[in-house]
């Protein structure tokens, strides 16, 4: 009865661990796109060039991410993205970002 019990109840188990780490992989993939992001941003307001402030972003996102860099009047804004790992990348979903910071000069 035990086994037959494990035996129907096993797939469950799995179906809700496996959902449960890809949970936790999108949610690690959103706070490094989050933080490559404020990192381009936060080293073009401080008077890096935009090609360093890039190269930053996607040192933090890893590969297959992109990194980009606009800045217009006081503010600089910064965007970046990349796939998803695992199942997730495989359905086309993605993790994004984007960081509106002040230039050091304009304060």
């Amino acid at each position: 009865m035990v086994t037959a019990e494990l035996a129907l109840t096993f797939p469950a188990v799995i179906l809700v661990l496996v959902s449960l780490a890809l949970t936790g992989a999108a949610g690690m993939a959103q706070v490094q796109v989050s933080a490559s992001a404020r990192a381009a941003c936060r080293a073009v307001a401080i008077g890096e060039d935009t090609g360093a402030a890039v190269a930053a972003g996607e040192r933090l996102l890893g590969r297959g991410g992109v990194v980009s860099v606009s800045s217009g009047g006081k503010d600089v804004s910064c965007s970046a993205s990349r796939d998803l790992p695992a199942m997730l990348g495989l359905l086309g979903m993605k993790a994004h970002s984007e960081a509106v910071i002040p230039r050091e000069d304009s304060w």
